[in-house]
């Protein structure tokens, strides 16, 4: 089922609670401390914006990393003392409970995690839900985004973007001017091939611009919300998927952005896995599993037989078996090394990054060229070997990012040697 966001007041009322089958929103109060100790006269409060998402049976809250980040610094820093948050999940089309009462959830117990990093493009958070918040989320409509939403996104082509959340200018506030009531909103993009100039990161961003004929001024209170976007797989139905988690925008040319579920997600669930098998819980991601992840891309991308030079086939070989054994950092290299090869089939000359730009590729294939070119270029061009402390924290601190940059690049690998079948 999906429903269109169109210009008609009564549709997108109906889109906007469809949609809403998806948000649940952590509503915190807190009384804020001075710099003498004195705590102010009354609470404040805000309700941020996020979306269910099951990893691996487990539901968790999803909303953008700075928002944990910020409001974790408030407490531990002693700058305002935690007074309650609820879980507000009642605006969805299948909600029972429209108005309350709303869940009390203790923030401060829970279990969380987030991840903000801007030269990454990473902006995320995790906040666990324990099975009875899910029995309760459930029984009032909501919906989890889950692994079918996000493993076969590459495949589609999605015509509509559009933003989900609750703006800080839309609250509604009680008669006593002392509460307010989140509204929700729904504001549609233009989905941008390339980041604007002074925007990449290491992990590609999601960039949209907001319709022209959108009045809202400020986004703010959004970061956290889905970026649903609308499309079909090849068979003509029109299906909608959650692509990426509202961070941020850039204000002054009203382009938002945000971080794609795919690579969060993809991230979170090798994390649990990872965690799963030092604990001896889990099947395992070793060798034979990453064969196994080779063999369904294989089936995945390659249709009928290509046709490759002797070097390209020693090179992907090697990538291979450089992930399959776990050299994470060398499967990246070779991965470079064989798209450059490719690129220079036909004799070309000239320097890799020439090559990507001179190419027949599409916009978004030459952007993830241009970034497994500079994953690699991180590793092989290292001005002072002793300083880079980044890098080394990076490797140390487990496998889960490189392995991520280690699929994808795999991935990128076979769409470029592959894009010459054999007829």
């Amino acid at each position: 089922m999906n429903i269109d966001v169109g210009d008609d007041p009564l549709r997108k009322q109906q889109a906007i609670r469809f949609y809403c089958n998806h948000l649940v929103s952590l509503a915190v109060s807190f009384v804020r401390i001075n710099v003498q100790g004195d705590y102010a006269l009354s609470p404040e409060g805000f309700a941020f914006s996020g979306f269910v998402m099951s990893v691996r049976g487990q539901w968790n809250l999803v909303t953008a990393g700075h928002i944990v980040r910020d409001l974790d610094s408030l407490f531990q820093n002693k700058k305002a003392t935690f007074t309650g948050s609820v879980l507000i999940d009642g605006w969805g089309s299948d909600a029972v409970y429209r108005q309350g009462p709303f869940p009390p959830f203790n923030y401060l117990d829970a279990s969380r995690t987030y991840v903000y990093d801007d030269e990454y493009g990473l902006d995320f958070a995790l906040i666990g839900l324990p099975k009875f918040y899910q029995t309760l989320l459930e029984a009032n409509g909501i919906k989890p985004v889950s692994e079918r939403n996000w493993v076969l996104q590459d495949r589609i082509v999605f015509r509509e973007h559009f933003v989900l959340g609750l703006p800080t200018e839309l609250k509604q506030f009680t008669p006593d001017g002392q509460t307010f009531a989140p509204t929700p909103a729904i504001i549609p993009v233009t989905k941008l091939d390339r980041p604007p100039t002074g925007h990449d990161t290491q992990f590609g961003r999601f960039f949209g611009k907001i319709f022209d004929n959108v009045t809202i001024s400020d986004i703010d209170g959004m970061s956290g919300g889905p970026i649903i976007g609308i499309g079909d797989g090849g068979d003509g139905v029109r299906r909608y998927w959650i692509v990426a988690l509202q961070s941020g925008w850039i204000r002054d040319k009203r382009i938002i952005f945000g971080c794609p579920v795919p690579v969060f997600a993809a991230m979170v669930e090798a994390q649990i896995r990872q965690l799963e098998n030092d604990a001896g819980l889990g099947v395992g991601h070793g060798e034979e599993d990453r064969w196994a992840w080779l063999s369904d891309l294989d089936d995945d991308l390659l249709q009928g037989g290509v046709i490759l030079s002797d070097q390209a086939i020693v090179l992907t070989r090697n990538a291979d078996i450089c992930f399959a054994s776990g050299a994470f950092v060398a499967c990246i290299v070779m991965c470079a090394a064989t798209v450059e090869t490719w690129l220079r089939g036909e004799g070309d000359k000239g320097r890799f990054i020439d090559l990507v730009d001179a190419s027949d590729f599409d916009t978004v294939t030459k952007s993830k060229m241009h970034a497994l070119r500079r994953d690699r270029n991180r590793w092989v061009h290292v001005d002072d070997p002793w300083a880079e402390t980044d890098l080394v924290e990076e490797y140390s601190a487990g496998d889960t990012v490189l392995e991520y940059q280690c699929k994808e690049a795999l991935r990128l690998m076979r769409t470029v040697v592959y894009s010459n079948p054999s007829l």
